[in-house]
């Protein structure tokens, strides 16, 4: 899945593609370069520039020209790009060289180049964003409405190390788009995407919304049979059970 180059370069070409790459991170990945055995006269060059030296007019120069030199083509910046720099990021903190806050954030990050159809990384997202709730008495119990295997019990690491392995065993399967509004009916046993049908009020309930001016609630239903017992396939358990259905083991 990966496009045929060394993780340091895919992280780089991030950061320049964020905007956020540094003149150091470029002599960085230079010195990386070298230290490994891999040698041209513009990487020599560019690893004896200093961190002052201009980034439009001489580092980034230097970097094109050690790029072509040491025969690397760099891949588009499509979705393929960002999905494999986040393989990227996570294998890293799989083998210790990046902390899980870190990871985190990196993820959310990426999951911002991605068009909305495009879902692998939501996950984290929805993480992040309850973690940012459990912070905040106010919001801390609509932390498990977000993700709902975040507790106290359950802290960032092991949701984390769930959400990286289930995006690495679901990236080869290439999932429908659609996959993340879907939901399981656990009654019937029908994969669809949910019904909607007015919630049943008692004549107190309807005067009260009335007087709040509230739209009537709706609840989700399956299409099929009417039930409520949906698994929602957005979930960490819905998208281990949509991988259980279709992993090729």
């Amino acid at each position: 899945m990966l496009y045929p180059l060394p993780d340091a370069l895919y992280l780089l070409l991030a950061r320049e593609a964020l905007g956020q790459a540094t003149t150091q991170d470029y002599l960085d990945w230079a010195y990386g370069l070298l230290e490994s055995g891999s040698d041209s006269p513009a990487l020599l060059r560019l690893a004896a520039c200093s961190a002052s030296d201009d980034l439009t007019f001489e580092i980034k120069p230097w970097f094109a020209q050690a790029l072509l030199e040491l025969g690397l083509e760099l891949p588009p910046i499509t979705s393929d790009f960002w999905l494999d720099t986040a393989e990227v990021l996570i294998q890293q903190a799989l083998a210790g060289r990046l902390s899980p806050e870190l990871l985190l954030a990196r993820l959310v990050e990426t999951d911002a180049q991605l068009p909305a159809s495009v879902w692998l990384l939501r996950g984290f997202v929805d993480l992040s964003e309850a973690l940012e709730m459990l912070q905040n008495p106010e919001t801390r119990a609509y932390a498990q409405a977000v993700y709902a295997d975040l507790s106290a019990e359950q802290p960032l690491n092991a949701c984390l190390l769930a959400e990286c392995q289930l995006f690495l065993a679901l990236r080869p399967l290439q999932p429908p788009a659609d996959l993340w509004q879907q939901v399981y009916c656990q009654h019937c046993g029908q994969q669809d995407l949910p019904g909607q049908r007015p919630v049943v009020l008692s004549l107190a309930q309807k005067l009260q919304y009335q007087l709040q001016n509230r739209p009537r609630p709706y609840e989700s239903v399956c299409r099929h049979c009417g039930q409520r017992e949906l698994l929602w396939l957005h979930t960490l358990a819905g998208r281990r059970w949509w991988l259980a259905q279709h992993s090729p083991c």
